[in-house]
């Protein structure tokens, strides 16, 4: 990329297709859109990737949609990705229908059998691209709506055990109102039957939060109830929200709420 471009570019294609192997300039990828459909592989390295003011972690295996209405930015060390950018005129409408449809896109990890797939059916049609021949149109569209089709296909599922996933940790979290209590990565990892690192990683990766985050935003939300519902002094608050230590709920309250919880009270009851 030898262009530099501002926040908020536009990120053009020439022409109606393009499928490359390319590393990411992250000395030059402000938030910014593009006026194609994108999708991308991970093939190698590491990176942040802001996505419709979201963050995501990228890794290797992560498969990403960015539509013309999407906006995003890449930040790390190093990062290669594979690429299939697409004109949206060129695109069937069932294509079409399935990418507008994504309510809020996100990063999808694909397991080794689907990565293979994806990651040979994107080098056979770079390949094809590359041949520079009209005679090769109709395999390269064949091409390209078959690996959107599988996209949508992994999505599809993908979606469905990931909101089965975040209900399994909320429920956890929130039954007899454990927040409340000194809980533990371990015990939410047991429960929902993976690793710790597995289960804070995409917990991050699907909700956009950590667990703790999450864990604090349910503290807070009962020490709102009890502010309002009750004449609880702050320490007996603090206390019964789970919070370790008066100048923590502070802390927090007001990175949440903007205000103070006696201005909090005040304002609400």
């Amino acid at each position: 990329m030898n262009k530099t471009y501002e926040k908020g570019a536009l990120f053009p294609l020439e022409g109606d297709y393009l499928s490359e192997t390319s590393h990411c300039d992250m000395e030059n990828n402000p938030l910014h859109y593009h006026d194609h459909f994108e999708l991308e592989l991970v093939i190698e390295g590491t990176a942040k990737q802001t996505f419709n003011n979201m963050m995501f972690d990228l890794n290797v295996g992560d498969v990403f949609l960015c539509r013309p209405i999407d906006s995003h930015s890449i930040k790390g060390e190093y990062i290669l990705f594979r690429h299939i950018k697409v004109k949206e005129k060129v695109l069937p409408m069932w294509i079409l229908n399935k990418a507008f449809a994504l309510q809020n896109p996100k990063v999808y990890h694909l397991e080794k059998d689907d990565f293979e797939a994806i990651n040979n059916l994107m080098i056979l049609t770079e390949k094809e691209i590359n041949k520079h021949d009209d005679s090769r149109n109709d395999i390269i569209s064949g091409l390209i709506d078959l690996i959107f089709g599988y996209f949508f296909s992994i999505a599809g599922e993908k979606n469905t055990s990931e909101q089965e996933f975040l209900q399994k940790v909320s429920y956890f979290i929130q039954h007899d109102n454990n927040f409340r209590s000194n809980i533990k990565l371990d015990d939410i990892a047991k429960y929902v039957g993976y690793s710790k690192f597995y289960t804070s990683s995409m917990f991050h990766k699907i909700s956009g939060q950590t667990i703790q985050e999450f864990i604090i935003d349910k503290r807070i939300e009962y020490a709102k109830s009890l502010l309002l519902k009750t004449d609880y002094p702050v320490c007996r608050i603090v206390d019964e929200s789970g919070f370790g230590s008066t100048s923590n709920f502070y802390s927090q309250f007001i990175k949440k709420e903007g205000c103070s919880p006696i201005e909090y009270k005040e304002k609400n009851r």
